[in-house]
């Protein structure tokens, strides 16, 4: 996917029916971002965490007991070794999506800058609402987390938010993407909130919206279009795209490891190695 560079924040927004291949493009965006060396953390924020079977635990924040067991470790090891950082308690009627956003987001991104990674939101518009201090604050500041150094005007965080209800777009979110998948929808409010959100910025009315939309989406196929603010050069704002076949995703953060090498040259290795190192029981 050329029409997707990787060189600083995004805010990608990807809107489509379930079984679209909205998850699937987020995955794949998610293996680009590592294989280019621009994922060096990640979190997935959502309500079904079988959906991302395959990605260490610990990069999955969900409603669940889990999770919240999770952060409470987290919690008890800030405590012992920063008491002067405060964080919220955490008990078992605690939202640990909610508890999340407010109390380890913004200081994760604030304590290691310079290490890009990929906040994934999947699906949480029908849970949550987006017009919440927690959510506005993400979708209007992501380019100032994970800074290189405080002078830096970018940082990068890169917000990839999925959703079956574009209809719930708010005026934040509008206004702050960079980039929106829109795959295959199945209700007319949806494809009349997306032409509010983005159509209108090339199509004259929904109409010519629609027909453009039905003709350029297939979910078997999992053909979606691409619109970019600011679009790679040679490509148009619009593009219909196919999303490639991606490899399990059991590889990220997996340690890597070391390339089989032919015998002799470790042989030869192992002898530069302790070619100046003698022997203390031989004399000199």
């Amino acid at each position: 996917m050329d029409i997707l560079p990787v060189k600083h924040s995004k805010f990608i927004t990807a809107y489509g029916a379930p079984a679209s291949g909205k998850t699937h493009l987020a995955k794949f965006i998610i293996q680009l971002y590592y294989e280019l060396g621009f994922l060096q953390w990640l979190n997935v924020i959502t309500g079904s965490p079988d959906d991302w079977e395959g990605l260490p635990e610990e990069c999955i924040v969900s409603n669940t007991a889990e999770c919240r067991d999770r952060f409470a470790k987290t919690l008890e090891e800030t405590k012992r070794t920063n008491p002067k950082r405060k964080l919220e308690n955490l008990n078992d009627d605690t939202d640990p999506i909610l508890w999340y956003m407010r109390n380890l987001l913004e200081p994760f991104g604030a304590q290691i800058p310079g290490m890009p990674g990929v906040l994934v939101l999947d699906d949480l518009s029908g849970d949550y609402n987006f017009k919440e201090k927690e959510f506005v604050k993400l979708f209007t500041r992501y380019r100032h987390y994970c800074k290189r150094q405080k002078t830096d005007k970018e940082g990068l965080m890169t917000v990839v938010l999925l959703s079956h209800y574009a209809k719930l777009i708010t005026p934040v979110v509008r206004q702050a993407i960079t980039d929106c998948a829109v795959f295959a929808q199945t209700g007319d409010d949806s494809v009349k909130a997306i032409f509010a959100a983005i159509g209108s910025y090339d199509f004259g009315n929904t109409k010519e919206w629609t027909k453009y939309l039905n003709a350029n989406t297939d979910m078997e196929a999992r053909k979606f279009i691409w619109f970019s603010k600011k679009a790679a050069p040679g490509w148009p704002a619009w593009q219909p795209v196919i999303c490639p076949e991606l490899p399990p995703l059991s590889n990220i953060f997996a340690p890597q490891e070391e390339e089989e090498q032919p015998l002799d040259k470790k042989r030869k290795r192992q002898d530069e190695d302790t070619e100046d190192v003698k022997d203390p029981k031989r004399p000199c």
